[in-house]
């Protein structure tokens, strides 16, 4: 698969909000019920089930029925200071009906009944996906819901902030920081490492957990430039050492998902590790 390298979007804001509320359409953010954890996802539709996959860290503690879903609100992303935007308030009660977990890769998929997807919330189809070219300098667009750009609310109130990044592909991050990397937190077979810059403007990456790092894909037949986005992985962690989010890549995630036989019991424990 061809990923176009968006140099352009630096100086073509359009294109780029446009790719943004493609990708936001298939964001979810996760809670647990006590509000012990908060961390994003990605809604994904596969053999006309549907799944919502994040990092197993942010629900590994949640008990069946303990885990909450809020998706995007209806309209587009309203700009709130650099690359945020107001919470995605609308919560969907969705039933988790299978649980799959990747511990060493730290990945979870959570089959849920999504009866109802309130627009423009939408399935990421993962029919037919396949490991996109990871060339340096390619654009590389994630987001999340970091818990240190909460808005006040009031006081002990604090709303969600939906945060975004737009990022370029380094592929010799992990060469250049190889000795300070421990094996049991990045496996380069699995995995990729993303810069993240967030940190200088204050912006912590937990609650980036679980979240989708996606790529534009060149349409070449079509005169007329659209947003077509395609999943690289999932943000599992980060590494200060790299300055960079550890994201386990599609074919992991693809492994995952098609073991998912017979839908069983949510806290059966299914695992795949």
């Amino acid at each position: 698969m061809n990923a176009r390298v968006f140099s352009d979007w630096d100086i073509n804001a359009q294109h780029f909000n446009l790719f943004r509320e493609a990708i936001v359409d298939h964001f979810v953010c996760i809670m647990t019920r006590a509000r012990r954890s908060v961390g994003s996802g990605v809604l994904v539709g596969r053999g006309g089930r549907a799944f919502v996959l994040t990092a197993n860290h942010v629900i590994a503690d949640a008990g069946p029925g303990e885990i909450e879903f809020f998706l995007r609100l209806p309209g587009q992303l309203a700009e709130v200071g650099s690359g945020a935007a107001p919470r995605p308030g609308v919560q969907v009660r969705w039933r988790v009906v299978q649980r799959l977990q990747d511990s060493a890769r730290d990945i979870s998929a959570l089959e849920v009944e999504a009866t109802e997807i309130p627009a423009p919330a939408d399935l990421y189809d993962l029919t037919g996906a396949r490991p996109v070219g990871m060339v340096a300098g390619i654009s590389l667009v994630y987001c999340g819901v970091p818990t240190s750009a909460a808005l006040p609310l009031g006081p002990g109130i604090h709303g969600i902030t939906l945060c975004d990044e737009h990022v370029r592909h380094d592929p010799g991050l992990l060469a250049r920081h190889r000795t300070m990397v421990r094996v049991t937190d990045h496996d380069p077979e699995a995995q990729v490492l993303v810069p993240y810059l967030r940190r200088q403007e204050g912006i912590e990456p937990r609650g980036f957990s679980g979240a989708g790092v996606w790529v534009n894909c060149e349409d070449a037949g079509s005169p007329i430039w659209r947003p077509r986005p395609a999943l690289v992985g999932i943000i599992v962690g980060y590494i200060p050492a790299a300055q960079a989010l550890n994201v386990t890549a599609l074919p992991a995630i693809l492994s995952l998902v098609n073991r998912s036989g017979a839908p069983t019991p949510a806290g059966s424990g299914a695992s795949s590790a």
